[in-house]
């Protein structure tokens, strides 16, 4: 048998027609890929920011502690009570004088927590010198 041109040109329109239906009828399979590389950043950045943000938040409350102590102190050491066993220390010292000077010009943790000269309210009752 002999090969014609026409039979040669059918021949390879049918093998042309099989892979071109072959290509546009082929489904490709579906592979599990592990998680996208964007959400595991996205929780480490989400992780992050919220460390940060506790920790900024814990570093505020202490400033803020720190300046109602500090402020506290100065109320403290500003008060009247302070100024006049200062003034009976200066002119007398006496373990009683002693004692009245610090119970009235040094902030304690004690009274730091119970009391506050600020708010006009006190845990101790007012005493008169």
């Amino acid at each position: 048998m002999r090969l014609t041109p026409k039979l040669i040109s059918a021949g390879l329109f049918v093998i042309a027609i099989i892979l071109f239906t072959l290509v546009f009828t082929h489904e490709t399979k579906v592979v599990a890929q592990p998680p996208a590389t964007e959400d595991v950043s996205e929780r480490v950045v989400t992780s992050y920011i919220e460390k940060v943000e506790l920790q900024n938040e814990r570093e505020r409350e202490e400033r803020k502690e720190a300046y109602l102590h500090d402020k506290l102190a100065k109320a403290k050491k500003e008060s009247v009570e302070c100024k006049f066993w200062q003034q009976q220390l200066a002119t007398k010292v006496t373990p009683k004088n002693k004692g009245k000077v610090t119970q009235f010009c040094e902030l304690t943790d004690e009274s730091s927590s119970t009391s506050s000269p600020l708010d006009g309210q006190s845990s101790q009752p007012a005493q008169k010198p």
